[in-house]
């Protein structure tokens, strides 16, 4: 029996075989999402999403924050609309994505919120399929 580290396969596959968003690697680690109320109680903030395409074809495909939290309280992933934004990677390009949303805010319980978000799950999707990383 041979034993093959996962992320070698992962990468060996999406490099060889994958194609469209399947060949798309999130790479949470130059991933993060900065956020603060400004005075008319708007949260507004920025996105920054770093992508590779492994792939020799170019794809394009719509972003999302996956929001698997509790949500019976606040949730600030909730806040973060990415799904606006149709992104494009050109064949075995990688970029970072910088992206900008603003919500407001329906409750004044929240009316101050800021901060950072460093650690979050993707969902990808394109025409016809959808994946979460």
């Amino acid at each position: 029996m041979i034993l093959i580290p996962t992320n070698l396969f992962a990468n060996v596959y999406q490099s060889n075989f994958a194609n469209g968003i399947y060949a798309l690697e999130f790479q949470q680690d130059g991933s993060n999402c900065k956020y603060d109320t400004n005075n008319s109680g708007i949260v507004e903030g920025n996105c920054k999403i770093s992508i590779v395409n492994h792939s020799s074809d170019a794809v394009t495909f719509r972003a999302s924050i996956d929001q698997k939290y509790d949500h019976n309280r606040f949730n600030v992933t909730d806040l973060i609309n990415l799904k606006d934004h149709q992104l494009k990677l050109d064949a075995k390009e990688h970029r970072t994505f910088d992206i900008n949303f603003r919500h407001s805010l329906q409750s004044s319980k929240y009316q101050s919120i800021g901060g950072e978000l460093d650690i979050f799950n993707l969902i990808i999707s394109d025409d016809d399929n959808t994946r979460r990383l």
